[in-house]
């Protein structure tokens, strides 16, 4: 760990993270797992991480599942098509969080999704974009209805992406095989 990877988990400690872990993420980065208020996140900040954030709410999953979410944001578990993989290539970092429960649960994965942000941005977030799939898609309108300031803005249109930021623009062609 680097002497700025140390000082990130030390203030994610004291933001109060509880349960925290690491794990080595590609090309010097690292994955910070833990739980904010009781329910489970984990991001991967790339070396050098210069504040840019994109976090993903994940889609439905059946009332008895477990509330989780992968330990590692970058895997192929996460089911983002390798979008996670590349804005974090792209000197993002990477996260997503567990809602409270299993099932339609709208509500309360924006008010996690929105605590992780809020985590990232006194962690030294600049710039925190949001995607999500599938029901995740709904928990991306309720957080940009209910928080529009919250959010970098995009234009996520397909006609018009060559306006997208480059991480974004990089993973939505990655994600179309383009």
């Amino acid at each position: 760990m680097t002497p700025a990877q140390s000082g990130l988990i030390a203030r994610a400690a004291k933001l109060g993270a509880t349960d925290l872990k690491t794990l080595p993420a590609p090309d010097g980065g690292f994955v910070l797992a833990g739980r904010l208020e009781g329910d489970q996140f984990s991001v991967a900040f790339p070396a050098g991480w210069k504040g840019g954030a994109l976090l993903f709410a994940h889609g439905y999953s059946a009332p008895g599942s477990p509330v989780a979410v992968a330990e590692d944001p970058l895997s192929a578990a996460v089911g983002t098509n390798g979008m996670m993989l590349k804005v974090y290539q792209d000197g993002y970092a990477a996260g997503h969080s567990a809602y409270d429960k299993a099932g339609m649960g709208v509500e309360t994965a924006s008010e996690n999704t929105l605590r992780l942000r809020n985590f990232l941005v006194k962690l030294g977030a600049k710039r925190v974009l949001v995607a999500g799939g599938s029901m995740g898609g709904n928990i991306v309108m309720s957080l940009i209805e209910q928080h529009p300031k919250a959010f970098a803005r995009r234009d996520f249109g397909v006609r018009r992406h060559r306006r997208l930021g480059k991480p974004v623009r990089a993973a939505h062609r990655h994600a179309c095989g383009l």
